[in-house]
């Protein structure tokens, strides 16, 4: 982290130092340490009670560390790493049997147990004691020891209803579900997480008002890039952030801004302290993009306002609308999501059959592109870099450049296609001079198939050049478009 030069304010209460003892360090370090969020700003640490100032560094898009990323910078560490710690010697070797690995745990230094690193040596080794002996007093022990360090010891088998959304953390070691009350509504739905490379219940956080999620509704769970935060589609239509590993049942940010009998879609920035929702009083754009560090913020058209103030959008003027659409509409966007670095939203506006890209900094909408007046019509689909956009138009599927909005390719229209979807395909690969068909032959049954509604299927194609492909109903066709020495569209 670049301290020296930085502008940095420091925002609530930190538990282990002062605020003038941190700001006299990072000066010494070459930082400047204001006391209000400006435009200048380029980070924040906050601790305890840091709404106030935290909350426009948010939605401004201000990058916001806590206590432990402070103290780590004034120990000349990167945020995230944690101190020189000493090794804990209570891991059981093999061969060991019961008594020796119960001596070992009693005299074990419990207070240099580091969860990151000592708990999968450590489960590892007391299962292997459990296959050869059962379940022994060592285990009791270390089982009493974890709880005292705060451990949270979890049945998988925690849901009081239906499950309505999963979302796998971007590091790909967590999946997260959610579900909704069951018959107990008071009792609340549950936000459990799964360890993948074991399949085992590692953490669940019980009593979330209303449930998460809604049946028949996707994208009710967001991790954070970092995986440190979760936002959560609860209590019907509130949008919440927790910590994935607390134990909490209020979130730590929440936004409310309609009442409404269903879900109105959400979108979790990539630092997870942004969220874009539905709300605003805005005649253009009913979505805002809300600071979600901490408290609750709220407005019309159903709330009062509360907490710091969201963004809304302008964009192009009537006469600009009148050109294509005849008059002028109001957009609230659907399948919402944000640019890995956090300058942009996307989204499709289905009701006005538009695709739409907001400049998050600037407050305003980048572009606008017509879509196919067919509610039956794919969807359109973003590469996976973020620089194209598939759509269906005018009866052609067009590539279109994603910063700019303006086409860029245009292939015959593949009617009845049910979804467009991008993959990656290598170089040199699928394509004129690239492998031959029993190669792309082999691929196909390695890789997974997405089935269309009516059975058709898209072959998928390996990490490398980007490649869109639609999903279709019985007729099967191929589309080559060459751009360049880089890049093919294929669609099947």
């Amino acid at each position: 982290m670049m301290i020296n030069g930085s502008q940095i304010v420091l925002a609530g209460r930190f538990g282990r130092l002062s605020k003038d003892e941190a700001k006299r360090r990072l000066e010494a370090l070459g930082a400047k340490v204001t006391a209000s969020v400006t435009a200048r700003t380029d980070l924040v640490f906050a601790g305890a009670k840091s709404g106030a100032k935290a909350g426009p560094a948010a939605v401004r898009g201000v990058p916001i560390y806590d206590e432990d990323a402070l103290a780590a910078v004034l120990d000349g560490r990167e945020p995230g790493t944690a101190p020189p710690s000493p090794p804990f010697t209570g891991v059981p070797g093999e061969p060991m049997d019961p008594g020796e690995a119960l001596d070992l745990l009693k005299n074990a230094d419990w207070s240099a147990f580091s969860p990151e690193r000592d708990t999968v040596p450590l489960r590892d080794a007391l299962q292997a004691l459990e296959r050869a002996h059962g379940v022994t007093d060592a285990h009791r022990l270390a089982t009493a020891r974890l709880r005292e360090a705060g451990a949270l010891l979890r049945h998988s088998d925690v849901h009081h209803g239906e499950l309505n959304g999963h979302a796998l953390s971007p590091d790909g070691r967590h999946l997260a579900v959610g579900s909704r009350t069951g018959d107990d509504y008071d009792r609340g739905g549950v936000l459990q997480v799964f360890e993948v490379a074991t399949g085992r219940c590692v953490h669940a956080i019980d009593g979330i008002m209303g449930g998460i999620g809604f049946p028949g509704h996707a994208r009710s769970l967001q991790w954070s890039a970092d995986g440190t935060r979760i936002a959560l589609e609860y209590n019907t239509n509130a949008t919440g952030v927790w910590d994935p590993f607390g134990t909490a049942h209020e979130p730590l940010a929440d936004a409310f801004f309609l009442a409404s009998g269903r879900p109105l879609g959400m979108a979790l920035a990539p630092e997870g302290r942004r969220a874009f929702v539905y709300g605003g009083g805005s005649d253009l754009l009913r979505n805002v993009v809300v600071a979600m560090h901490e408290g609750s913020v709220a407005g019309p058209p159903d709330a009062r306002p509360e907490g710091t103030a969201p963004i809304e959008f302008s964009g192009p003027s009537p006469d600009e609308f009148e050109e294509i659409w005849n008059d002028e509409p109001m957009f609230v966007l659907g399948r919402a999501f944000w640019s890995r670095d956090g300058s942009r939203v996307y989204g499709e506006a289905a009701d006005a059959y538009a695709a739409i890209s907001l400049d998050v900094e600037k407050r305003q909408v980048a572009w606008i592109l017509r879509l196919e007046e067919d509610p039956e019509a794919a969807a359109p689909e973003w590469s996976p870099d973020e620089r194209l956009l598939a759509c269906q138009r005018d009866g052609r599927l067009v590539i279109t450049d994603a910063l700019t909005g303006e086409p860029t390719a245009e292939l015959p229209g593949y009617p009845g296609a049910d979804v467009l979807c991008w993959a990656w395909r290598p170089p040199g690969g699928g394509g004129p001079g690239g492998r031959d068909r029993r190669d792309r032959r082999r691929d196909d049954r390695r890789a997974p198939v997405r089935p269309g509604r009516s059975g058709g299927r898209l072959r998928p194609a390996r990490l490398g050049r980007p490649v869109v492909g639609l999903v279709a109903g019985r007729r099967a066709g191929r589309l080559r478009h060459r751009r360049g020495a880089d890049r093919d569209l294929v669609a099947r």
